[in-house]
């Protein structure tokens, strides 16, 4: 049996759309034994057990031709299209189960990525910005890729975070490759695109936005990952299912803990309840994923000027707390609730914040004291 070519890809591809993710697999596995699925026959499409429905389109197709178009078009539009079977096909992402057997996009598509997807709500507190800011401009200044869904919110600071940082960034959309969603993030997509990061799909061209595209455009982002961090979201957020795909391709999953008064932070303390790695600072998922960059001695420029970012941008309540500290004598949780006087969920917060601001540190037994800069 002859192997399938790009045009034969991007067929299947239209009709696997239609489908469940769940549905795949019986396809891979012809593609995987080298054969072409248009070639087989109704017994043989049977042996693999590919669904009815399916296995009768897939016989009813006499012409490519019509998605000759979709090629040019693509070209037209400085597009490109790789199949499972290409090299270029990124290594982590084959790894899943049910991936994606054609990929769409713009840009320069590194190889060999060290990726972590930053994800959230499309609304966010002022605290999601600041930890996700944070996290996604420390993680790419450390050379590791920063994955999110194009979103408004969460997703669109998580990839400014990387960009400001001078940091690669992938863009996994939930539409065709030749429409830019939500409309006002077309600011970010040509920013990430100048930046030379990239615009990433497997939906067809033409495709328009459904509520049912978001998870599968899900797994693609935990799928091109090691790991999952999610900083703010509700319990119902879709950054939940994200985390769910990541723990089904045996992705880590990181959530930044949140006030537990806020709404806002229910979802990544509800994944930390559920086994979820906690992260405070940058380092954690350092620890857990690049050990080796922990001890690089030679930092770029941009996460010195992060560094020093953080030691002066305090806001108010944060130089207030930071007052009743200082560089000698560690302070006790409990007394700073009562000489701060803030409630403790709130004091927490700040704590939280200050350490990722690498202005406190943290002892054993709830204690804190100021860090010297030299």
């Amino acid at each position: 049996m002859s192997t399938m070519d790009i045009i034969q890809f991007i067929a299947l591809n239209h009709l696997l759309n239609r489908l469940s993710i769940t549905n795949y697999e019986p396809v891979l596995a012809i593609i995987k034994d080298g054969k072409n699925v248009f070639n087989l026959s109704e017994s043989e499409l049977s042996f693999y057990h590919v669904q009815s429905g399916l296995s009768t389109s897939l016989r009813g197709i006499r012409s490519f031709k019509e998605y000759e178009d979709e090629i040019k078009n693509c070209d037209r539009q400085n597009a490109h299209i790789i199949t499972i079977n290409d090299n270029r096909y990124p290594r982590e992402l084959k790894e899943i189960p049910s991936p994606p057997i054609v990929l769409y996009y713009k840009g320069e598509l590194q190889d060999n990525l060290k990726a972590i997807a930053v994800v959230g709500a499309r609304d966010y507190t002022q605290y999601g910005e600041d930890v996700t800011r944070y996290f996604a401009g420390k993680l790419a200044s450390f050379g590791i890729t920063i994955v999110s869904g194009l979103a408004r919110g969460i997703d669109h600071i998580a990839h400014a975070g990387a960009l400001e940082a001078s940091g690669y960034t992938i863009g996994v959309s939930g539409c065709g490759i030749d429409d830019v969603y939500p409309k006002e993030n077309r600011e970010l997509y040509e920013r990430i695109l100048d930046k030379k990061g990239v615009i990433l799909t497997e939906f067809p061209l033409k495709t328009e936005v459904r509520g049912y595209n978001f998870p599968r455009r899900n797994r693609i982002i935990s799928g091109l990952s090691l790991g999952v961090l999610v900083t703010e979201a509700r319990i119902k957020s879709g950054s939940l299912i994200t985390a769910r795909f990541a723990v089904e391709q045996n992705r880590e999953v990181f959530a930044v803990p949140g006030d537990v008064f806020n709404e806002m932070s229910e979802g990544p303390n509800e994944l930390i309840k559920r086994g979820a790695k906690i992260v405070r600072n940058y380092t954690d998922i350092l620890e857990e994923l690049f050990p080796q960059l922990i001890h690089d001695e030679n930092k770029t420029a941009e996460n010195s000027k992060l560094d020093k970012k953080c030691e002066v941008e305090l806001g108010k309540e944060e130089e207030h707390v930071l007052s009743y500290l200082d560089y000698t004598t560690p302070k006790h949780l409990d007394d700073l609730i009562f000489e701060v006087d803030i409630n403790v969920g709130e004091l927490t917060q700040i704590l939280i914040g200050l350490e990722m601001k690498n202005v406190i540190r943290e002892l054993p037994g709830n204690h804190y004291i100021r860090i010297h800069h030299e």
